[in-house]
């Protein structure tokens, strides 16, 4: 009897739990307005450091921005780009088959992508960096 007591006292208690989180679940698997892009990030042919700023630009305008982190050796990126809002002035993220450019820090990346909502991109990225000169070192 006291097993049976518990158990129906703790069935409105689960009941809830499972309304809570199915809730939750099905909100998560909504469609998500995102492009993700993913990949190995170098300069001048080298892995960049840990913690390199890689970021995505739209129509002039910085949109998203991430750290490098290391995998298995590689430097490597990912990125989600979010949809842009057609109902405000401002570019917060991209369009269907609008172009996305790269940036490794200062510098432009080779590559670039277009933007699909829902895709998964793989696009290594790299750049070259200017030779650095010493003025005035003459001797």
């Amino acid at each position: 009897v006291v097993k049976k007591v518990a158990l129906t006292a703790a069935i409105p208690a689960l009941a809830f739990a499972l309304t809570v989180l199915g809730t939750e679940l099905a909100g998560a698997s909504e469609e998500t307005p995102v492009a993700s892009f993913q990949g190995k990030v170098s300069l001048d042919g080298e892995n960049v450091a840990v913690g390199t700023t890689v970021s995505a630009w739209v129509r002039g305008v910085k949109v998203v921005e991430t750290s490098t982190f290391d995998l298995d050796g590689d430097s490597v990126y990912a990125l989600d780009i979010p949809r842009d809002d057609p109902s405000t002035d401002s570019i917060e993220g991209a369009r269907d088959d609008e172009l996305v450019m790269f940036q490794i820090e200062e510098y432009v990346a080779s590559q670039a992508d277009v933007w699909r909502q829902g895709t998964s991109n793989f696009a290594d990225l790299s750049s070259d960096t200017p030779p650095v000169s010493i003025a005035g070192n003459d001797r």
